[in-house]
This record gives C-alpha cells, sequence and structure tokens, in this order.
C-alpha cells in the first residue's frame, strides 16, 4: 500500500468487485458440490489448479465447453443449468450504501471497475447487485466496467492494468488500485500505480 499522504493526488479509481464491493465466498460452492455427492474435498481448489477456471475467466473457452470440463474433472452428471445455479452460488451479499458511496466518489473521480470474472459469474453479479441499487444506477457510477472474460486478460498480468490506462489515458501516479490479492496490488504497483489492499472491516 502506498503512503496515504500521496492520496490526495488520485483522480482515478480502479476498483475490484468481489471483496471490496461484493461479498463472496467461494466454499459455498464447495458446499453446493458436496450436497450433490461430490467427493473432492476442495472441489472449487480442483477445478482451479485443473486450470480451465482461469481459462473461463479470459473468455477463452465457453460456459458449454466449461461445464463439459467440470464434469470431467469432477466425474459427475450434473445439468448444464445445475452446474451454472451451483457456479453463482458464492454471492453472499451487496450492501446497497456502497452505490451511495460509489456515486460521491464518481463525482469528482473517475471510476473503473476491473473484476476477475468469467461471462456466468459476471452476468449474475450485475444482476444481484442492480436488483439492489434502489434509485441509484451501479453502472452508471463507473467509466467502465471491466471483465477478464472481455479483455482476454486476467490479473495479476500488467497487461491488464496497462490497458485500461492506456484506454483511458490514465496516469499511474493519478491512479489508485483497490483490490483483496496481494499479488495483484504488488504488480499494479510495479506500474506506478497507487495501490490499496482491501481487507474485511477496512
Amino acid at each position: 500500500m502506498n503512503n496515504p499522504r500521496h492520496y490526495a493526488m488520485i483522480r482515478n479509481l480502479i476498483i475490484d468487485l468481489c471483496g471490496p464491493l461484493l461479498q463472496i465466498d467461494v466454499n459455498r460452492i464447495n458446499e453446493r458440490f458436496h450436497q450433490q455427492g461430490i467427493s473432492a474435498e476442495n472441489p472449487y481448489m480442483t477445478l482451479y489448479r485443473e486450470g480451465r477456471v482461469k481459462a473461463f475467466d479470459r473468455g477463452e473457452i465457453t460456459p458449454s465447453q466449461f461445464w463439459n470440463n467440470v464434469r470431467q474433472v469432477l466425474h459427475c452428471q450434473l445439468t448444464d443449468d445445475e452446474l451454472q445455479d451451483i457456479w453463482n452460488s458464492l454471492v453472499v451479499d451487496f450492501d446497497p450504501r456502497i452505490a451511495n458511496v460509489l456515486h460521491r466518489l464518481g463525482q469528482n473521480h473517475k471510476l473503473f471497475l476491473l473484476s476477475n470474472s468469467d461471462v456466468v459469474n459476471a452476468t449474475h453479479f450485475l444482476n444481484y447487485i442492480r436488483k439492489r441499487c434502489g434509485d441509484i444506477s451501479f453502472d452508471d457510477c463507473f467509466e467502465e466496467l471491466y471483465f477478464s472474460y472481455q479483455l482476454g486478460l486476467r490479473k495479476p498480468d500488467p497487461a491488464i492494468f496497462q490497458a485500461i490506462l492506456q484506454r483511458h489515458h490514465l496516469i499511474p501516479q493519478e491512479t489508485l488500485f483497490i483490490d483483496d490479492s496481494p499479488k495483484n496490488c504488488s504488480i499494479a504497483a510495479t506500474l506506478g500505480i497507487q495501490t490499496h489492499r482491501w481487507k474485511v472491516g477496512n
């Protein structure tokens, strides 16, 4: 994390979705898989280590291809709809007061959302949040919403940060990146971007 005294020069915010804004818990996915009789101790990490989760995040494979891979890796016969329901079960909550904070921040800063999310999760996340925002438009709080599946890139690849900086002509030193991953923050910092690691309660 950069020294807070530098934050006065911040004009742009790049904000992670899951963690800082939307509460999620991947253990919910594991619990749902176990309810379906999946024997793997940690089904989510089994899929993650296999590598297709990252490929799905980058938009390199379709949902149908990913579901087929899940069935092969976890040795199950669940339908596409059942797997999609399980995959989206990680959402815990979104506090609608966050939308008010974002709206106020957006009056003096340029806000960008940057999330490692596949097309299935991203669609579900936005639908979930939009229903809870009341009169404030979550989407309109941001200059742009960026998901990894759209960019073909995934944090902490430095290219994903460079793409946003270049597309919007942002000066790194005037840009603050907020994320719950130390590695993501570390890579962003190497590009001159100021960073703040989000933790529960801060």
